[in-house]
Order: structure tokens, then C-alpha cells, then sequence
């Protein structure tokens, strides 16, 4: 009996390490270009509270109107997200793809964002601000972004 069950506890180690991790729902956030990062030191953030997000809401003629936009946002129950991408592309990169997970052990979230190298780089401004939602950035945890390209081949 004891011989059987030493056969199945990696099984089970496996089951616990594989529920320590979730996949969360996360949904791109149109910010209206309210939290520029291209222009700040920070060129990824997570914002968790009031206080980070009026301290990040830009501060020029535009700051009312994204005051405005922004004042709904229910911070209980939802982060954000932000990271600043030199894709090449033109805007919104080919083939993005985000995924957040959720890990538990490491209390962190790992924010994943893969897209396809573009054939011929944009000659013009190739920066972009990408916004997620995410549930609620739980406390003492720390969030890494990791990128990552598709390489595209003929």
C-alpha cells in the first residue's frame, strides 16, 4: 500500500503547484492617452490606488477632461496595468497577445505581452502605451512584465 501511494506523490505535488497559479480575466483599458508613459521615468506601472493614479494623470491643459475619465474607475475592485512598448509597429503591434497570471507562492502577478516582430519597421513614432485591467492587485504583491516577439518568416 505504502509502495502505491510514494508512486503518486508526484502526481500530487504536481496538482498543488499547477492550483497555486490562475489565469485572470484581463481586459485592454483605453486610457485616452491620460497616462502617457512614453513621457515618465516609469515605463511599466501598476496602480492600485487613488493617490498613483492622480499623481500619473497627465498635468497639462488635458488634465481636467482625464480627471474626468478616470474619476469612475473602481480601484477596489481592479488594477492597472500599464507598460510603455518600442514594438516598431505603427501603433497597436500585430499579433498581441497578453496573458496575467496569477501567482500565488511567488505573490506576484506575471503580465505577459508577445507580438509579431513587424516585416519592415515604422518610420514614424513606433511607441505604444498598452493598458490592461486586471482584478485587484492584492497587497504585498509585485507584478513582472515579461515581452516577448514572434519572429516572422517568408
Amino acid at each position: 500500500m505504502l509502495k502505491h501511494f510514494i508512486q503518486y506523490i508526484p502526481f500530487l505535488f504536481l496538482s498543488i503547484s499547477a492550483s497555486a497559479q490562475d489565469t485572470l480575466q484581463v481586459e485592454q483599458f483605453d486610457i485616452n492617452n491620460c497616462i502617457p508613459l512614453y513621457t515618465t521615468s516609469a515605463k511599466a506601472v501598476e496602480i492600485t490606488n487613488k493617490a498613483q493614479l492622480d499623481s500619473l494623470i497627465r498635468n497639462d491643459r488635458r488634465h481636467d477632461y482625464c480627471v474626468e475619465q478616470l474619476k469612475d474607475f473602481d480601484l477596489a475592485r481592479y488594477s492597472l496595468l500599464g507598460i510603455n512598448l518600442n514594438t516598431g509597429w505603427c501603433g497597436t503591434p500585430g499579433g498581441l497577445n497578453i496573458n496575467v497570471i496569477k501567482l500565488e507562492k511567488e505573490r506576484k502577478y506575471a503580465f505577459y505581452i508577445k507580438y509579431d516582430e513587424p516585416m519592415v519597421p515604422c518610420r514614424a513614432f513606433s511607441s505604444y502605451d498598452l493598458w490592461v485591467k486586471v482584478p485587484a492587485l492584492p497587497e504585498g504583491f509585485t507584478v513582472d512584465f515579461i515581452v516577448s516577439t514572434n519572429e516572422i518568416t517568408e
